[in-house]
């Protein structure tokens, strides 16, 4: 967790609370010099009440697939300056792998898990990896995000697996 920025706490958890909405499409696009990592980062991301932009904040969705697992992650985050904080991050790993060491809980985690701010918490559910969909919402609702796009493109939709 050292390479993570939180900025200022107290605005962070300002913003997580804060009702937002975001509307472009969102459109999972494989990276081409990574075949198997799949990236998408939106921005402009709305307060509800006042309908303006929250200045440098944007959603950043992850997925890597391997032939035998595949990871998501599902990131909040406030670009300042030249700086990057994160806000919130889901992480999702299938129940068995090592995802990190928090050296300050002492405490290894596997499988899914949540950065919230400075914080790490376990997760436990029981949705399926493949299940881009269900992860993508949970992580809208706990960060008090609306998707308000129908364009909704999630990893491997289209592509035919062999």
């Amino acid at each position: 967790m050292s390479n993570r920025c939180f900025g200022d706490l107290g605005e962070g958890k300002s913003i997580l609370e804060t009702p937002k909405y975001f509307e472009p499409p969102v459109r999972m696009r494989r990276d081409t010099k990574k075949n198997s990592l799949y990236q998408f980062s939106g921005a402009p991301v709305h307060e509800v009440s006042s309908e303006e932009n929250i200045v440098g904040l944007s959603i950043f969705l992850r997925t890597n697939i391997a032939p035998d697992s595949m990871k998501h992650s599902f990131g909040l985050i406030q670009r300042v300056g030249n700086k990057t904080n994160w806000l919130y991050d889901l992480c999702v790993y299938p129940q068995h792998q090592r995802s990190h060491i928090d050296k300050l809980k002492r405490k290894v985690f596997y499988g899914p898990h949540i950065h919230v701010l400075d914080d790490t918490i376990e997760i436990d559910l029981c949705y399926e990896l493949q299940e881009w969909n269900k992860w993508f919402h949970l992580f809208a609702k706990n960060i008090n995000l609306q998707i308000r796009s129908n364009d909704i493109i999630e990893p491997l939709a289209g592509e035919l697996l062999l």
